[in-house]
């Protein structure tokens, strides 16, 4: 028994931790692939060989190299603990550009055959055609399950981008703080979609914080009649499951007779859509968004929901068209607005299967001239504003405006998201509703900031763009090193330090996009969540932090101090998170601006809000108690038992690493919960 479990406790570590694979264009040294010197050539590397846990590292040179994917397939199988990593080089000389390069006409480039529980970090797809022809540089093959884009960019010449088609399945697939750019001016193909998402079998999906960019069109006779798209779903596409596009940026510059932010048909499954830029100066019949289920084919069933919230919808040519609903079971159109020119079309689209439905239309404000201030319905009669207000007894818009001039945004028909942000005056200003859903902005602001949500994808901030700092210094229990009066950096030593920050799960439920573009630097101690409130319990912003090895908040670059965009001068509440230790909060509100003074929580007791809120380190130095292994603010039983136990023995960067030294060992209990149990934090 005693040898059983002695190699069980060597053999786990290495699950957990996974091996590194390092690969380039070229082999070297014996061409093993378990470092640089002995790298892997990227054209024949046995995918099959990567298991749990796995990085794998693309030589990205100093600059860039750039990887051939035509017809290339990657088949990797993590697991939802262990995911593998697919990412460029981290060290120096490895950490350019590592790019995905299809150059073959009517071919695929890469595809995903049957993988699951893989994340793609940080790389880029390319299509690099010079001629005619039709092909697709990422497509999904078989059945694809919890795969993840952060980072990575897709940039479409003479080609289509993601395809996820007919006869593959796929669930949980997601885009985050991707850019997607489709240079049109080099399309003479009949197809330029940037994701076209057909067929059954695919669902839970989210593109979250993306750019999302049809530029340079092609004004002659060649793009005519051919599909201009950022995305194409169709074909039940959805059923069954949740699909979630929010915070991102639509651009659709494309010419000719279809292209649209979002075009679909026989959509099925429950659609979200919230706190997004939808901009379009198309020349041809195009669309900002348009989001049809139409009727199903004869094989097709199941239910179709919709909800568009706090959105901003902004056209700026003759052709742009407002959002079209048809065929949905529910409907729910809140706090939006939407500007379309000069003979542009109606203020909305929907027609009589939807209205026949449920329907939950307000708080919205519409900005169209002229003789288009109506409703359209696509199975005939038009509704003006009026009429469309008195209808079913006032159901619809009650608390929406129409008005005939332009918005009040930073930068009409601006290039980038922060451009359609409200001035000061602009007439959404408080006038949206609560929804549980929208919790920020697309910029991550909190809603409300005001007496009530703005309308649109932005809360407006005071009229203030003022950025503020918040320079603190805190001690974190587990890795104190007496010793030496500083932090321990096991973690960071270890190669365990994730270059994305770890707070966008429950508790803190935290979304903004902080990352470690360039990897970790060696005093860094680990991630922290820092908030500033007006009160004891009013949330202003929050903003994910380093800690460094002295105590002092870092921003992900390494400088000093946290930047919070938009937040006026003034005095706030300092609340800090770590994900194992307890929560602090200054005692009083501190005072912020651009030339912030050290608040530091480490030199007393009474520094950090409420009864005894933190353990004297060593005389005269304070931080805050580790063991809170499920970061619900309290010491308990319950992280002995259901975090430290399940996770004794194993390392990584894991929760129940009370003493953050890259293994969970009796001493994380023995050393820190045992001192720590019955501990409670004091922020409110």
């Amino acid at each position: 028994m005693k040898k059983t479990l002695i190699i069980f406790v060597f053999i786990l570590p290495s699950i957990i931790y996974g091996s590194n694979w390092y690969i380039s264009t070229s082999s070297s040294g014996n061409g093993s692939g378990d470092s640089w010197a002995n790298k892997h050539k990227f054209s024949n590397f046995d995918w099959s060989q990567v298991s749990d846990g796995d990085t794998v590292y693309l030589d990205g040179g100093v600059d860039s190299v750039v990887y051939n994917i035509n017809q290339y397939e990657i088949d990797t199988h993590g697991t939802v603990a262990s995911p593998i990593t697919i990412t460029k080089g981290i060290d120096a000389g490895h950490n350019g550009k590592a790019v995905f390069l299809n150059t073959s006409p009517d071919y695929l480039g890469m595809t995903l055959s049957n993988i699951s529980n893989t994340v793609f970090y940080n790389l880029e797809w390319k299509g690099g055609m010079t001629a005619t022809g039709e092909t697709w540089m990422l497509d999904f093959s078989g059945t694809v399950t919890n795969v993840t884009f952060l980072y990575c960019n897709f940039i479409l010449n003479y080609s289509c981008g993601v395809s996820a088609n007919t006869g593959a399945s796929s669930n949980n697939v997601k885009f985050l703080h991707c850019n997607s750019y489709n240079n049109l001016d080099t399309h003479t193909n009949s197809s330029a979609d940037q994701f076209w998402l057909g067929g059954g079998g695919h669902k839970n999906w989210e593109f979250a914080y993306c750019n999302l960019i049809n530029s340079n069109p092609k004004t002659g006779a060649t793009q005519a009649g051919s599909h201009r798209d950022i995305m194409q779903c169709e074909f039940e596409w959805g059923k069954g499951g949740t699909f979630k596009v929010h915070h991102c940026f639509f651009d659709d510059r494309s010419a000719g007779a279809a292209g649209a932010c979002i075009e679909s048909e026989h959509l099925r499954g429950t659609w979200l859509i919230y706190d997004n830029i939808f901009k379009t100066n198309c020349t041809g019949a195009n669309n900002t968004l348009f989001f049809s289920t139409l009727s199903l084919n004869a094989n097709e069933s199941g239910d179709a929901y919709m909800t568009c919230l706090n959105n901003t919808f902004y056209g700026t040519t003759d052709w742009s068209r407002s959002p079209s609903f048809a065929g949905w079971d529910s409907l729910t159109y809140k706090n939006n607005i939407s500007y379309f020119p000069n003979d542009g079309w109606y203020l909305l689209t929907i027609n009589t299967y939807t209205r026949n439905h449920t329907m939950s239309i307000d708080y919205n404000q519409y900005y169209t001239p002229g003789p288009w201030d109506k409703i359209a319905n696509e199975n005939g009669s038009d509704w003006t504003w009026a009429q469309w207000r008195a209808l079913d007894g006032g159901a619809y818009d009650a608390h929406s405006t129409h008005n005939t001039d332009t918005p009040d945004f930073v930068n009409p028909a601006g290039l980038i998201g922060t451009d359609y942000a409200l001035l000061d005056g602009s007439d959404g200003i408080d006038d949206g509703t609560t929804i549980a859903l929208v919790t920020d902005d697309y910029s991550g602001t909190l809603r409300p900031q005001g007496s009530a949500y703005d309308l649109g994808a932005f809360e407006y901030f005071n009229g203030s763009l003022n950025n503020i700092i918040v320079k603190a210094k805190i001690f974190l229990q587990g890795p104190f090193n007496s010793a030496t009066g500083s932090m321990l950096t096991t973690l960071n030593q270890s190669s365990l330090l994730p270059n994305v920050k770890p707070y966008n799960s429950a508790p803190w439920n935290y979304n903004g996009g902080e990352n470690l573009g360039s990897g970790p630097s060696s005093n860094m101690v680990d991630w922290v969540l820092v908030e500033l409130r007006n009160s004891p319990t009013q949330i202003v912003a929050r903003r994910a932090a380093i800690l460094k090895n002295n105590g002092n908040l870092l921003e992900t670059d390494g400088s000093a101090g946290v930047v919070f965009n938009n937040v006026d001068a003034g005095s706030y509440y300092i609340v800090i998170y770590h994900r194992n230790h307890l929560a602090l909060m200054s005692a009083a509100p501190v005072a912020l601006s651009s030339s912030s003074a050290l608040y530091d929580f480490t030199t007393a007791m009474n520094k950090a809000y409420g009864q005894d809120p933190m353990i004297e380190l060593v005389s005269g130095k304070f931080g805050t108690y580790g063991g809170d292994g499920n970061a619900d603010g309290t010491v308990n039983l319950v992280d002995r038992e259901e975090v430290w136990q399940v996770q004794n023995g194993t390392m990584g960067y894991l929760k129940g690493d009370f003493n953050m030294d890259s293994g969970v060992t009796i001493t994380d209990a023995n050393q820190l919960w045992n001192i720590s149990n019955g501990k409670i934090t004091q922020v409110p």
